[in-house]
């Protein structure tokens, strides 16, 4: 498994490598992109695009066809046995399949950490440990079989992610950032936000430190999928509260702008409808005044 696993996540590594390498920026864009630099953030954020779609419509589609009913229940906090969520077989071949693909984009990412688009030194220290946490995790839990609902569900939140990826390309193209922050915004709230709380009960009510129920996990099995199952929804938690100061400073910048523009334009409005504008040189007022001064002495 392992080996199909590592397989599937190089091919990605190469794929998303050739890509970056090889892929030329439309040359509208170039025009918007300042530098070399954000010509490699654009090939990143494409890619980061990309990788979203994939797998969260892929997690999506599991969710829908194979965990459907448990997962209506999880959101009413009314699933028959919470256990059989970490330790049922069904999903397999979806978690194995995303995962694999998600762990090569992580990898590939990490590696091009130089290439990410400007942000907070919190904000890059959170993202490299969430990629190195799910790059170890992930292929182990897929290595005892445990834990499919959860990592099919990880991978649905994906698709809150082009929407954040769009808000830098509406940056650049000076247009469509509010729009895009806040269909972020909601798309976050609905693929990730709503399911913290419910998704966190089922973590706890699956009792992963329980050797009864999991005989076939040893102790610093148990111990590790204690600690790291929650981690993954409290992120999302700590995610969300930074999205509402998000908009909040986003829509205190447009407002700015607008009001900035319409002072520019009160200051200095243009000219009605119909107006007829004259302007007047130096050289014209020179010869107006010369003109007056010879009639003034005419008449006298």
């Amino acid at each position: 498994m392992f080996l199909r696993y590592g397989r599937r996540s190089l091919v990605t590594y190469v794929l998303l490598e050739v890509f970056f390498r090889t892929y030329e920026v439309p040359a509208r864009w170039k025009k918007l992109l300042n530098d070399k630099d954000e010509a490699k953030h654009f090939k990143m954020k494409v890619a980061a695009i990309v990788h979203a779609l994939f797998a969260g419509l892929g997690g999506l589609v599991s969710v829908v066809t194979e965990f459907k009913s448990e997962t209506w229940a999880v959101l009413r906090l009314q699933p028959a046995n919470y256990f059989i969520l970490a330790n049922d077989d069904r999903g397999a071949s979806s978690a194995e399949f995303l995962t694999s693909v998600t762990v090569g984009f992580f990898f590939w990412e990490l590696a091009h950490y130089f290439d990410w688009a400007p942000s907070s030194r919190s904000d890059k220290a959170t993202m490299v440990i969430h990629h190195v946490i799910s790059c170890v995790l992930w292929p182990l839990s897929c290595r005892l079989k445990i834990a499919y609902f959860f990592l099919v569900h990880f991978e649905v939140t994906e698709l809150s992610s082009p929407f954040l990826q769009m808000r830098w390309f509406a940056r650049k193209a000076r247009k469509g950032e509010l729009l895009c922050s806040g269909l972020f915004a909601l798309a976050f709230f609905l693929v990730r936000t709503t399911f913290v709380l419910p998704m966190l009960f089922a973590a706890f009510k699956a009792r992963p430190w329980d050797a009864a129920l999991y005989p076939h996990l040893n102790f610093l099995v148990r111990l590790l999928s204690t600690l790291s199952l929650p981690l993954p929804f409290l992120l999302n938690l700590l995610w969300s509260a930074q999205i509402i100061l998000m908009i909040k400073k986003t829509a205190k910048r447009c407002l700015s702008l607008q009001t900035t523009k319409a002072k520019t334009t009160k200051k200095n409005p243009g000219p009605e409808p119909g107006e007829i504008t004259t302007t007047t040189t130096t050289s014209e007022k020179e010869i107006n005044d010369d003109d007056n001064h010879k009639k003034l002495r005419y008449r006298r």
